[in-house]
């Protein structure tokens, strides 16, 4: 029986430029992704923005992203409260000087006004709680649905820079 040989030609100019465009799609997707964890944020803060019951600005500047792993990011804040608004609370009896403080920033009270409306509140939120509202989850769902697409787009440009496949130099 007799065996066929064959000779692999150019195989190592094949590996390097694999590499160089496998290097620029990963670049290119990590960038992709820090820019979704971007538009997630700005999502979340336009959330907030629309909240009749956000005084200030606190929450919305404490919103982060951080890349915690190999194409990982992370978007939250490090304020307790941003839980709670997230998701709600049962019945509680919270702090009286945060229920003042916002009294004052919502609806410019007076000390006085401030501490009698903070405690009215004050004992709502221990016989009702407080209603979630979600402004992480949306945000979140909402750049989900755009990820695979943006993500194939950061591929294409990255790898193939605006040219097709041929015009790369990978194939010849």
């Amino acid at each position: 029986m007799k065996h066929a040989t064959f000779k692999t030609v150019g195989f190592k100019d094949f590996s390097r430029r694999t590499a160089r465009l496998k290097k620029g799609m990963v670049a290119g997707v990590d960038e992709a992704l820090e820019s979704l964890a971007s538009k997630a944020r700005n999502e979340a803060r336009i959330r907030l923005l629309g909240h009749r019951n956000i005084a200030t600005k606190t929450l919305y500047d404490s919103l982060e992203i951080r890349k915690v792993a190999f194409w990982t990011y992370e978007m939250g804040t490090p304020l307790d409260y941003g839980v709670w608004v997230e998701k709600g609370t049962r019945p509680h009896w919270p702090p009286l000087k945060p229920l003042v403080e916002w009294s004052k920033a919502k609806h410019n009270y007076s000390e006085e006004e401030a501490h009698s409306h903070a405690r009215a509140v004050q004992r709502t939120i221990s016989e009702k709680g407080t209603k979630p509202y979600p402004y992480i989850r949306p945000a979140h769902e909402a750049i989900r649905k755009i990820v695979a697409s943006e993500i194939a787009k950061a591929v294409r440009h990255s790898v193939l820079k605006g040219r097709s496949l041929w015009r790369t130099g990978l194939i010849r």
